[in-house]
């Protein structure tokens, strides 16, 4: 039984002279204190609770968001560099309200903050995914088009260059269209609200932590709470990869419209549902928001610890203000208890501390503010602390230019993917950064265009291999400098060792997987043999007009590659069925082409079916390129406990 005085929600609450229970605790507001969430009041539901936000911010913005790039760009005609704007807002809304969020929230109810930032991100995700409903069907649009088969040229057709030049005014016209930009607007606030929301989370709810586990458990708790950071992108990253499997109007259209239109999720066309990942997190957010704003601002089990501090503190004859213990600053007192306490230590725990007192609004926001100088001037000053933070802004510096040539060099090359400078680039200059800002957003699309993986199987396999070992790596080294006890150097000597062991393993980057030629581009049409040659050891330049396709009416705007695989193993890419010279329609029942002039079939060379899409790969390096990138993972995030401890 303990005697206390806490402050709670939003007044101060005194108890000195009833009896409580260790495991009872006043939560919530002013007038909202349900005595059946007082279990929320222990360490156990604390690290629960900010581990469920930690993994729906995970979720959201590591997992969701970059497995909906590919797809999001194809349902509304969007360039690289808008996405690439959207996705920066992220970090506008983060670094705007990072300095008042962590300054203000710190010195008032940090659950209370919290909450509100789940809250904002529940909401930006709802938001996320509302250009989908606002939109016509995407599916009703593709019905209109030709999908690239071949149509029969008669005296009366416009000519191919007219074409052509028809085709692309058209997509220019939807990518122009007044309701882009408004779709544009809708992703850019809903993730700036996803930055503010996160902001919080990793000031105010570390710090939340260290208050209440203490000096011995917070490596070990902190570990727990960093490793749902990684396994939120991995539940991401995998709901992601199923719901992309699902056409995006699959809720309101027949599966058969869908078959004829699309396909399946081989065709450049196939959009998934990548909106359904973001309505369930807003729900799933939604379930912890009260909860989390129900916590105490110290726990009971914490405030044995605190007294301790205090007592330590008195005695060096240094004063300690409420602040410094996670309280706000009030003109009343704050009691600390343990058990039994003695008269002598009851007095000295009873001493009244003044504080800031009562006045107007501005005089209370004079008071707040006034210290913001000296806490910057301190900070600058902290050497230790200024180099550790400059060295992960440089890393993260470097890999935002990075990310953004990454992102633009391969949507640029998605025909014809020649990588080779860019592989050696990011093995020479690859560290922390690449992983951990970058891959887990781009990942997916390198996976995508280096080993051609469909996009639901590149969420899928990041989600496999990544994420858990990440996962896993925060909470070894978390559990190793609890266990040692180890002290400022060796920790950091942990973590330059961890990463230079995964700098080792960058070479991995130079495994890929060569792509079957794409015929009229890279190779010319097949003679009557079968027989094709590559047009860098051939006199004959690769055209896609062809013989066997002139009969057909086809634009370069169209690209709708489709695959002939033949009996013996071998495949040919097309640009599209036309190009190909497929005249019959495409049957959505067997999912093939038929009677396509410009795939060549002889005794030898026999064709198995001519399909959508490009060409599925062959290679082995896939599996060697994860097997590489494992360790990778989880030596890279490892890195990230330790420094912490640290700080």
């Amino acid at each position: 039984m303990w005697y206390w005085e806490l402050e709670v929600g939003f007044e101060f609450c005194f108890l000195s002279d009833h009896l409580v229970s260790a495991a009872v605790i006043i939560l919530c507001w002013k007038h909202f204190r349900p005595s059946r969430l007082s279990f929320l009041g222990s360490r156990n539901w604390m690290i629960f609770l900010l581990c469920w936000y930690c993994a729906v911010q995970g979720i959201v913005v590591n997992g969701l968001v970059p497995s909906a790039i590919s797809s999001i760009e194809r349902r509304f005609k969007l360039s690289t560099s808008t996405m690439g704007r959207i996705v920066q807002f992220y970090d506008f809304g983060y670094v705007l309200f990072c300095i008042p969020v962590s300054y203000f929230g710190g010195r008032h109810s940090k659950p209370a903050v919290l909450g509100a930032g789940l809250a904002l991100m529940a909401f930006g995700s709802m938001l996320f995914s509302t250009p989908h409903m606002l939109a016509d069907s995407y599916s009703a649009n593709q019905d209109n088009k030709s999908f690239g088969q071949c149509s029969i040229k008669t005296p009366w057709d416009i000519s191919e260059a007219e074409a052509s030049a028809w085709t692309a005014s058209c997509e220019a016209e939807k990518q122009n269209q007044p309701g882009t930009f408004r779709f544009v607007f809708l992703f850019c606030l809903a993730h700036f609200l996803h930055g503010i929301g996160a902001t919080p989370l990793f000031t105010i709810g570390v710090s939340y932590i260290d208050e209440n586990v203490g000096k011995a458990l917070s490596s070990l708790f902190v570990g727990i709470f960093y490793s749902f950071a990684v396994f939120g992108p991995a539940a991401g990253f995998l709901t992601a990869g199923t719901f992309l499997t699902y056409h995006t109007d699959f809720w309101h259209l027949p599966a058969e419209q869908i078959s004829r239109v699309s396909g399946d999720e081989t065709d450049p066309s196939w959009v998934g549902a990548w909106w359904l990942g973001f309505v369930l997190a807003s729900l799933v957010a939604m379930v912890a928001v009260i909860p989390i704003a129900c916590l105490p601002k110290v726990l009971p089990e914490s405030l044995k610890w605190h007294r301790n501090r205090l007592v330590e503190t008195s005695q060096a004859s240094r004063r300690r203000t409420p602040e410094c213990c996670g309280l706000a600053g009030t003109n009343k007192t704050a009691a600390l208890y343990r058990d039994a306490p003695s008269q002598e230590d009851s007095t000295l725990l009873l001493t009244s501390i003044t504080t800031r007192g009562r006045g107007p609004l501005w005089y209370k926001l004079w008071l707040d503010v006034r210290h913001i100088p000296i806490a910057i001037y301190r900070i600058l000053t902290n050497a230790p602390f200024m180099l550790i933070t400059l060295a992960m802004a440089i890393d993260s510096m470097f890999w935002i230019f990075t990310k953004n040539f990454c992102y633009t060099f391969l949507q640029a090359f998605s025909i014809e993917v020649r990588v080779f400078p860019f592989r050696f680039g990011l093995e020479i200059m690859s560290f922390s950064g690449l992983v951990v800002t970058g891959a887990s957003s781009f990942m997916s699309k390198y996976l995508e265009r280096q080993f051609n993986v469909p996009p639901s199987n590149s969420s899928f396999f990041i989600g496999c291999v990544m994420v858990p070992m990440a996962g896993v790596g925060c909470m070894i080294s978390g559990f190793i400098v609890q266990y040692f006890r180890l002290n400022c150097v060796t920790t950091l000597k942990l973590a330059v060792g961890l990463l230079f062991f995964s700098l080792i393993l960058t070479p991995m980057y130079l495994i890929y997987c060569p792509h079957d030629p794409l015929v009229g581009v890279e190779t010319t049409y097949p003679d009557r043999d079968g027989q094709i040659s590559v047009g860098n050891y051939s006199d004959v330049e690769p055209s896609l007009k062809s013989a066997c396709n002139s009969h057909c009416l086809c634009s370069e705007a169209e690209f709708r590659p489709v695959c002939a695989e033949f009996v013996d193993g071998r495949q040919l890419s097309y640009y599209s069925p036309c190009y190909a010279g497929c005249l019959e329609p495409y049957s959505p029942m067997q999912k093939v082409y038929s009677n396509c002039s410009c795939v060549v079939e002889t005794p030898r060379l026999q064709v198995r079916q001519v399909k959508k899409g490009l060409c599925e790969s062959k290679c082995k390096g896939l599996f060697g390129f994860l097997v590489i990138f494992a360790p990778l993972s989880l030596c890279t995030f490892a890195v990230g406990v330790p420094i912490i401890s640290v700080i």
